[in-house]
């Protein structure tokens, strides 16, 4: 962790060459060349060495989005995902006299976290907890291992379109009617049942709800953490008033994602737990990347202070990674992430501080691996980022375990738990989408 901090304070101060979130191309000739004296050298031959990290467990609190569904994918196996959530009625008030039931609805909005074929319906499951969501002892994040017990009998279970680029989308999932009476006749009742007055009594009375899938679509999609379940209801007046009033979650930090991952057939198979790191060149040549099954791609460089010995080395004037995912694992179904980070990392695959750019007023903005595709033939699909200030800290610091230390590329946070976009990344022993490290230094005459 003192590393870590290293190198972060390094990158807060580093803004000699690189000031602004725009990185600038280094004009070599004006720049550095001094009588003749100097020479720029470009070398791409240094080692970019792969690995895929599995996690077994990973905190799903708190995000900005939910995931429902289940998918069969042929590099990260077998994924199913659900939510768990507590909803409450925000504010009571006394209106609901003579009120006469009508429907009750959870209403969900899709946002584009999809994975898998939307052409499709994605069967929706609603169930009643029947256990407390509560954190762990003292700790403050739930994980995709945890699960609640729950009603074995659905408030619903039905088949839906998703459509996540149509704006303003909503799907309405119809659940039990025996719900929505209960829930009314709760708020028409006397001010002793303080159930609906009262958002903790609510909790007491219930618990939360679980939205699954029925483990049989090759569909997960992504919907915003601010659904309702909508209670409709009427009013008699001249004629009759239709009306609706809306159950919200209450606490983000209890709403979370139970995700299970089955990796038997893939080349993940049996990574995990104490043995959970596999080296690209034991899975074809390619590393793997999808925070929301767990998984990670770290990227190490373990003969980089070979640098040190070239006669005349002075300085790393600029360095260039370029990652490039293979063409034929990438379509609108199993899309790239449009944005990924690279995060400083221990030889425990702790996620460190990630890599920036220095903006003029101070503060920073993270490199996103400006992403360029092209599904026509994949040659140019690539991620590229600037590691000029990371190398010059690591390779003059001999505590740096190049063999063990290095960084992983994943997606930004929020979120990152919960959108299955991934990636995978050929190595450089990768013929046709290698992975490379453009370096120019400064040599001395």
């Amino acid at each position: 962790m003192k590393l870590f901090k290293r190198i972060f304070y390094f990158l807060l101060i580093a803004n000699f060459f690189f000031v602004g979130c725009k990185k600038v191309d280094v004009n070599f000739g004006n720049e550095f060349i001094d009588n003749g004296n100097t020479n720029i050298y470009k070398i791409d031959s240094f080692a970019v060495d792969m690995s895929t990290v599995v996690l077994d467990s990973f905190a799903t609190n708190g995000q900005s989005s939910i995931s429902v569904g289940y998918i069969n994918d042929l590099y990260f196996g077998k994924i199913n995902t659900s939510c768990y959530s507590q909803v409450v009625l925000a504010n009571y008030e006394n209106i609901y006299a003579n009120a006469m039931f009508d429907s009750i609805c959870l209403i969900l909005k899709p946002n584009t976290n999809y994975y898998g074929d939307t052409t499709k319906p994605l069967n929706i499951r609603v169930q009643e907890v029947t256990q407390d969501i509560k954190l762990d002892g003292e700790g403050f994040f739930l994980y995709n291992t945890k699960s609640f017990s729950v009603n074995t009998t659905p408030l619903a279970n039905g088949n839906y379109l998703i459509n996540p680029l149509k704006l303003n989308n909503e799907v309405n999932v119809r659940l039990n009617d025996a719900l929505g009476i209960q829930w009314l006749n709760k708020l028409k009742a006397n001010p002793s049942d303080t159930a609906m007055r009262d958002p903790n009594e609510f909790i007491k009375f219930f618990k939360g709800i679980k939205i699954s899938s029925n483990g049989t679509d090759n569909l997960i999609a992504g919907f915003s953490d601010n659904f309702a379940i909508r209670l409709y209801y009427k009013k008699p007046d001249i004629t009759l008033l239709d009306r609706f009033v809306d159950f919200t979650p209450i606490n983000k930090q209890l709403q979370f994602q139970n995700t299970s991952i089955d990796r038997n057939s893939t080349v993940l198979q049996g990574v995990g737990g104490s043995n959970n790191e596999i080296l690209s060149t034991q899975t074809n040549n390619v590393a793997l990347s999808q925070k929301a099954s767990g998984v990670m791609t770290k990227i190490k460089f373990s003969n980089i202070r070979d640098l040190l010995k070239i006669n005349g080395f002075a300085k790393i004037v600029k360095a260039n990674l370029t990652l490039r995912p293979v063409h034929t694992t990438y379509n609108p179904q199993f899309y790239l992430p449009s944005a990924t980070k690279l995060a400083s990392t221990n030889n425990l695959n702790e996620v460190g501080p990630e890599l920036a750019f220095i903006n003029q007023d101070g503060s920073f903005s993270p490199q996103l691996g400006n992403l360029q595709v092209d599904y026509f033939l994949g040659v140019n699909t690539s991620y590229t980022f600037d590691l000029t200030q990371f190398l010059r800290v690591i390779i003059p610091d001999n505590t740096y375990d190049l063999t063990k230390r290095g960084l992983l590329f994943i997606p930004p946070s929020p979120q990152s738990e919960v959108n299955f976009a991934r990636t995978v990344i050929g190595n450089r022993n990768n013929l046709n989408y290698r992975a490379t490290l453009e370096l120019y230094y400064i040599g001395l005459n």
